[in-house]
């Protein structure tokens, strides 16, 4: 029985698994860091809040605005009636005019600002809504592909259970034992091959000799650098 040879499998089917688990890993972080959704939402929330602040002041302006209108049209129509006749009385109406239209100016002035705040402030709150929008529809797309793969990659795995369960029949427990102290102490690698008269692991040159050791079917092969099993093939 060629127990080097059903290491060697036991290997790449577990270095399989190992880069499915650790790529499903990554697509779960993935799936629940979405980041660019996140700061979208915060821009949104940020602009929407300016929105609002702005068109209440431009309400608030809108308002005084009116209310002034409305005291000068007042006062006009109580200046121009007829009914006031004493001198004074229709000097302090005129005076009282010309300072109502005087603020009213420049209440008008301070509307147009406003007004124009309010718009800035409108367009850049579109603009932020459109970008949330836009990376929300990105982020499902990439979504839906990253559980996809997920899926794909579970499958894989489940396969690639079921082939280690049947090489690990193949196997002594003794050998077993070896290969699971080794892939915990060699980072989950612990059966290279001999690539180019070197071990593919720690590049240490092998001689002619160890190299034959290598390729038997009878017995295992240590690395005598890095320790690790040797298949020659």
């Amino acid at each position: 029985m060629n127990e080097s040879f059903h290491l060697h499998q036991l290997q790449k089917i577990d270095s399989q698994i190992n880069h499915n688990a650790k790529r499903i890993h990554e697509i779960d972080e993935l799936l629940n860091a979405n980041f660019e959704v996140e700061k979208a939402k915060s821009d949104e929330n940020e602009h929407a809040q300016i929105f609002h602040q702005t068109k209440i002041r431009l309400q608030k302006i809108n308002t005084e605005v009116e209310a002034k209108k409305n005291k000068i049209s007042q006062c006009e129509s109580h200046l121009y009636s007829g009914k006031v006749k004493n001198p004074k009385e229709l000097q302090d109406l005129q005076n009282e005019l010309k300072s109502l239209r005087k603020f009213l100016a420049a209440l008008e002035d301070e509307q147009l600002e406003k007004l124009i705040n309010f718009e800035d402030s409108e367009r850049e709150h579109q603009k932020v809504k459109e970008t949330l929008t836009k990376e929300i529809t990105t982020f499902e797309t990439r979504k839906a592909m990253l559980q996809s793969e997920k899926e794909t990659l579970i499958i894989n795995k489940n396969r690639l259970e079921v082939e280690r369960e049947a090489i690990l029949t193949q196997l002594t427990k003794v050998n077993i034992m070896i290969y699971e102290r080794l892939s915990q102490e060699k980072r989950g690698l612990a059966v290279a091959t001999l690539e180019n008269n070197a071990c593919s692991a720690c590049g240490a040159t092998l001689t002619p000799g160890q190299r034959q050791e290598s390729h038997s079917p009878q017995s295992i092969y240590y690395c005598p650098s890095c320790g690790r099993i040797i298949y020659g093939g």
